[in-house]
């Protein structure tokens, strides 16, 4: 029986998916979560409208890596930042983040450095770009109401 195949998704570059490796990865689906990223780019869209405060002689990562390894585990399911010294000899992370993985303390302070006018930034960015994906159509209804009784009655 046959345990090995490759998976080509960037390009010529491949991974090979191996049940009998020494590294191994229980997190496949990044190469799926990887693809709609390099398809849609929206981590790239919302790392932009994250300000960057730190020095630059001190950046190691940019906000763009910083933000993909976090999204990347928060859907992986790994919600705690602590999760990283589990994560940093993971090679399909390494792989797909292309280097080594930010620390716990990195990403703990990329993510306690977002204050309010950020988050509202992000939030702004985040239905200018929902907004600007509904083009074509006559209209657009709002229903704002957070209850489950019928406000419209016919």
């Amino acid at each position: 029986m046959n345990t090995k195949n490759t998976v080509f998704y960037r390009g010529k570059k491949s991974i090979s998916v191996d049940f009998s490796a020494e590294e191994i990865s229980s997190d496949g689906s990044l190469v799926l979560l990887e693809k709609l990223e390099r398809e849609h780019k929206l981590i790239r869209y919302f790392s932009t409208w994250i300000p960057d405060r730190r020095n630059p002689i001190l950046v190691t990562y940019t906000i763009e890596k910083l933000l993909n390894q976090r999204v990347f585990m928060l859907m992986q399911g790994h919600e705690d930042a602590n999760d990283v010294h589990h994560l940093k000899h993971d090679p399909l992370y390494k792989d797909i983040l292309e280097r080594n993985l930010a620390s716990q303390p990195t990403i703990s302070r990329f993510e306690n450095s977002l204050d309010e006018r950020s988050i509202l930034a992000l939030c702004y960015a985040w239905i200018d770009r929902y907004v600007s994906s509904l083009k074509g159509r006559k209209s657009i209804t709002i229903d704002i109401d957070g209850t489950d009784d019928p406000t419209h009655v016919k």
